[in-house]
């Protein structure tokens, strides 16, 4: 919830930025990381005529969604890993993507990584499709 705080106040400070699309972003990260989820957890019992027993729950897709659009608007803004490394946001964001997208298929991980991936997914699409045109993003 710490991230959920930091990201998502940077998120509402870009100019432009309205209750309803922070709300979108919000939403549809936690969608799509959701469906990303339960697509991975379909295709690793598909064929296996075993019940899947697993389940995930969480905020973490939609975290990573506001996360990814603030990388995109700030992306040199300086976050404290463990409080103690400074990293610019991109970074930090590029590394949680590939770290997810490498154990993604880990079977002795209990991290929804799809989760994050799809968040993530969706973020980047919603800063490219919808706030490309805000005052702030005319250099993209």
């Amino acid at each position: 919830m710490l991230s959920t705080y930091y990201l998502g106040g940077m998120v509402a400070t870009i100019p432009g930025m309205t209750p309803a699309r922070i709300l979108t972003i919000v939403l549809g990260s936690g969608i799509c990381g959701s469906l990303g989820y339960l697509a991975v957890r379909y295709n690793k019992v598909k064929g296996t005529r075993q019940y899947d027993r697993n389940r995930g729950l969480g905020f973490s897709g939609a975290v990573t969604g506001l996360g990814v659009v603030a990388a995109f608007v700030y992306p040199k803004a300086q976050m404290m890993v463990y409080g103690i490394i400074p990293a610019p946001l991109w970074a930090l964001m590029l590394g949680f993507v590939a770290y997810d997208g490498y154990y993604m298929n880990d079977n002795n991980s209990k991290v929804a990584h799809a989760g994050h991936l799809g968040g993530a997914a969706f973020g980047a699409f919603y800063f490219l499709m919808r706030m490309r045109g805000l005052p702030f993003a005319k250099k993209w």
